[in-house]
């Protein structure tokens, strides 16, 4: 079997041992451990692909996905991105990150809000309530080789809710590996066809730090995670495709998948990317996503089907200085 067929049946197979083994986990307890926000991942473009980007790591997402990719970016990348849940409920956050020499360095910041009046059986106003998260990401990059590098990243986290204010600090580890292109000759319908495959890989541990306090009464621990992955760029048929995987694993005791496509499509008046992920942690989720990339800038958009949240549509912006 070529290793295009390889790859493509690896990425298949993930999708289904993905839900046996989150079952088999206790993926019930996902999301019971604090700073939660830390796993919410707000670019449009990688939501697209299901948010497996620890083995991409090939723009500014880096500062959020693996450090270590940071050392990919070729000039200073700026993005907005915008996220509403359902009313007077968002996410906002902004990221700019850059590189010099063999290092790469981003920050990003990331609120999350939700405000409203509490009311009771009969409609009567009560109580209003602003609740506000605020997670400030520092991360760095530093290139071993030309095929090699090492990151890190520092959090903080800031959860304001009820009167009550809540700080805490965790970082981040990363490695990422760049293989040699490759060129791939097999046999496809009687004709032979040349690919060319451009493979990387990277390795996370994530949250990595004290216990935060909850409501002053509750030291819970942070969401450690491990992840690893991979990104494949493969041209078949004159036509250029991006495949991303990556398995994860928390101390909230799951082990799970996500897995993502990205197509550029030719043949158009304006440039467009089309892009289609899957996430299993808890339940399956299915994500579509598009691209419209100009000169120096692009408009990325990702659609989510929640069960709990219902349909989310999610934006980013981004410039390239």
């Amino acid at each position: 079997m070529n290793k295009v067929k390889t790859l493509i049946s690896i990425f298949i197979s993930a999708i289904f041992l993905s839900a046996t083994l989150s079952r088999v986990s206790n993926a019930s307890d996902y999301g019971t451990t604090g700073g939660q926000i830390l796993n919410i991942y707000t670019s449009a473009r990688m939501l697209g692909m299901g948010n497996a980007g620890v083995g991409l790591a090939d723009d500014l997402n880096a500062v959020m996905h693996n450090p270590a990719g940071l050392v990919n970016i070729e000039s200073t990348q700026a993005q907005f991105s915008h996220i509403v849940y359902f009313v007077e409920t968002s996410l906002n956050s902004v990221i700019i990150a850059g590189e010099r020499d063999e290092l790469g360095i981003g920050i990003k910041y990331k609120q999350l809000r939700s405000e409203d009046v509490v009311r009771d059986a009969t409609g009567r106003e009560g109580n209003e309530f602003d609740i506000r998260f605020h997670h400030v990401r520092m991360a760095g990059g530093y290139s071993l080789n030309d095929r090699h590098s090492l990151g890190g990243a520092l959090n903080l986290i800031m959860e304001n809710y009820h009167d009550v204010e809540n700080v805490a600090f965790c970082v981040d580890v990363g490695w990422y590996f760049k293989v040699e292109d490759e060129t791939v000759y097999s046999s496809i319908f009687g004709s032979d066809v040349e690919r060319e495959i451009k493979s990387s890989y990277g390795i996370v541990l994530r949250n990595i730090g004290p216990d935060i306090n909850v409501e002053d009464t509750v030291d819970v621990a942070m969401p450690l995670e491990l992840a690893a992955g991979g990104a494949h760029n493969v041209n078949l048929f004159n036509e250029d495709f991006r495949l991303l995987w990556e398995f994860f694993a928390g101390l909230e005791d799951y082990f799970s998948f996500r897995g993502g496509v990205e197509y550029e499509v030719d043949g158009m008046d304006w440039d467009l990317t089309a892009r289609g992920g899957f996430e299993y942690v808890t339940e399956p989720r299915i994500t579509l996503g598009m691209g419209f990339p100009q000169d120096s800038w692009y408009l990325d958009y990702a659609l989510l089907f929640h069960r709990n949240l219902g349909t989310n549509h999610r934006f980013s912006v981004g410039i390239d200085f």
